[in-house]
């Protein structure tokens, strides 16, 4: 078989190296030095950044790499499709990669498509910025333009404008920053596929925030896309109409869109990518069937027109939960939570490793996921495990 750069060594990577393996690939994970799990696995690694494409693609021609791949993270999607340019594979334009991975690519695609888009503008500094974005009680929402994994995205109203500005600045590769408009509703995840240039609707969660962090997922419930409900043929129509116009041919999709009471839609984000918290390793195809991981192997290595791998589903709702605690957490504690019925993974803290203490103002604050078929089995137990740990708090 091939010999296989899996660019990210988090959690969230380890079911797709599983599956990688499986198929005979030979892996070598690539990711900076830091508190990652898969660097601490048997399979070789090179702590190198995944977005430096001149220094993975100096590797892969030492070591011979036919191709790269990666799941649950927008940072490096980007540098494979450059990477596979130079290697002479299988890649996407980068017009086309950008508008999955550069925000401002992203509303320019939404609006030359006729999809609702909310109101925007990039600045360099804070005095660039029209004046109406410092007045008055509106939601407003302040993020890095290039895809950052979610850092220094910031949502608030004007007062706190100057802070979140500064925060997504740190995080910005171009320097600028956007502000946009907040989009009243609800805000759906909308997991998918493309293959041949089709889209196809996989799975629909309803997300629930942590109160008092909004934008900070707390836990969601995903269902099968179902054509007879009024909301999912708009969210479907939105996702379809963006992806199939955008020149992408085969992968994963990510998208959240806000959805409000009469059933209109307003694609906020979209990723060429599959959703962390295992979503797209575990909570698609336990809900849909469709085996995403060997999908995105596909994908990346340029043979996607093998026929499309389905599981046996299960037919129920599956979901992730997250949480935090007023103390770290014992054995036995960590231990129930992984032997919760109906568990698919669970990415949970060392025993009484120190960890934020306070509802997560960041996503890297929160403790968990625990990714799940939505049984009642399932809720009833974790609702039992709650009323007995009154110091670990569930959304």
């Amino acid at each position: 078989m091939s010999k296989v750069g899996l660019l990210g060594a988090s959690a969230f990577q380890a079911p797709l190296l599983e599956v990688l393996l499986e198929e005979g690939h030979e892996v070598i994970v690539f990711s900076p030095e830091g508190p990652y799990p898969l660097l601490n696995g048997p399979q070789a690694t090179a702590h190198i950044d995944v977005r430096d494409v001149e220094a993975l693609h100096a590797h892969a021609q030492r070591e011979d790499i036919d191709f790269f791949v990666t799941d649950q993270t927008d940072l490096p999607i980007a540098a494979i499709h450059t990477l596979h340019a130079r290697m002479g594979r299988p890649h996407l334009p980068m017009e086309v990669v950008n508008r999955f991975t550069d925000k401002r690519a992203m509303r320019a695609h939404g609006q030359s498509c006729g999809l609702a888009t909310p109101r925007w503008q990039e600045a360099a500094n804070l005095s660039a910025l029209d004046q109406s974005w410092t007045v008055g009680d509106q939601r407003i929402v302040v993020k890095p333009p290039d895809s950052q994994g979610s850092r220094g995205v910031g949502i608030g109203h004007p007062d706190r404008l100057h802070a979140m500005f500064e925060e997504a600045k740190r995080f910005s590769a171009s320097g600028a920053v956007m502000v946009e408009s907040f989009i009243e509703g609800v805000e759906v995840p909308v997991e998918g596929c493309v293959s041949g240039g089709e889209y196809r609707t996989l799975a629909i969660g309803d997300r629930q925030d942590f109160e008092g962090a909004p934008g900070i997922p707390a836990k969601a419930t995903y269902v099968p896309f179902d054509p007879n409900i009024p909301a999912h043929r708009a969210l479907d129509g939105t996702v379809r109409t963006y992806v199939e116009q955008s020149g992408a041919s085969d992968g994963i999709t990510h998208a959240e869109v806000m959805l409000t009471t009469s059933n209109e839609a307003t694609l906020v984000e979209i990723a060429l990518r599959g959703g962390a918290s295992f979503i797209s390793s575990h909570i698609v195809p336990a809900v849909s069937g469709f085996d995403a991981a060997r999908h995105l192997i596909r994908s990346f290595s340029g043979t996607s027109n093998t026929p499309q791998t389905s599981l046996d589903t299960t037919g129920k709702p599956a979901g992730f939960h997250y949480f935090w605690t007023e103390c770290p957490l014992g054995e036995q504690e960590l231990h129930a939570l992984q032997s919760l019925p109906d568990t698919l993974a669970a990415h949970l803290p060392a025993a009484g490793t120190h960890h934020h203490i306070g509802i997560p103002q960041h996503k890297p604050d929160r403790l968990g996921p625990i990714t799940a078929l939505h049984t009642d089995r399932h809720m009833k137990a974790l609702a039992h495990f709650a009323d007995r740990h009154p110091h670990i708090h569930f959304t």
